[in-house]
């Protein structure tokens, strides 16, 4: 539906389809355009297009309107402009874990350490590895080196406990 509205802009409609960017997992979805009023037109049209084709109305506490230098959360990332003054475009755009998704995946680990407290560090080892392995894949392709490494200190200190 936002493809075949994109096209009716005026202009080139590849260029037009290019500007707009729409990331869709499920039911949540980010939509980016360098224009705030695209970016509400297209709330308002996703809106009456889920209402009247599959009778869900969008939940307005999590819909929200925002720029990337404020970032925003989506399925477990911090997503992200920054200013910078090393290239032309004057900032850069950094996915990270989210704090929520952080703190989640350090409850499960806590969980887990004060469950075999009394079992041998390799049993525990032999546990964490795969909550470990499968956070660190889902976060792999991001900016997650100072995440990692406070992550790995924070399993060292739990496991020596």
């Amino acid at each position: 539906m936002l493809a075949h509205w994109v096209k009716t802009w005026p202009g080139n409609a590849n260029v037009n389809l290019t500007s707009l960017t729409t990331v869709v997992y499920a039911d949540d979805f980010v939509i980016l355009h360098e224009d705030k009023k695209v970016i509400a037109e297209a709330k308002e049209r996703i809106a009456v297009w889920c209402k009247e084709n599959i009778g869900v109305e969008l939940n307005l506490e999590k819909t929200r309107i925002t720029h990337t230098s404020e970032g925003c959360e989506f399925l477990g990332f911090n997503i992200r402009q920054y200013p910078v003054t090393t290239n032309k475009q004057g900032f850069k755009t950094l996915i990270k874990p989210n704090k929520e998704s952080i703190k989640k995946h350090k409850e499960k680990i806590h969980k887990v350490v004060k469950r075999c407290r009394s079992a041998p560090q390799r049993a525990v080892i032999m546990k964490l590895n795969p909550i470990i392995t499968g956070w660190a894949n889902n976060f792999k392709h991001v900016v997650a080196k100072e995440t990692y490494n406070a992550l790995d200190h924070y399993v060292c200190k739990a496991i020596a406990l």
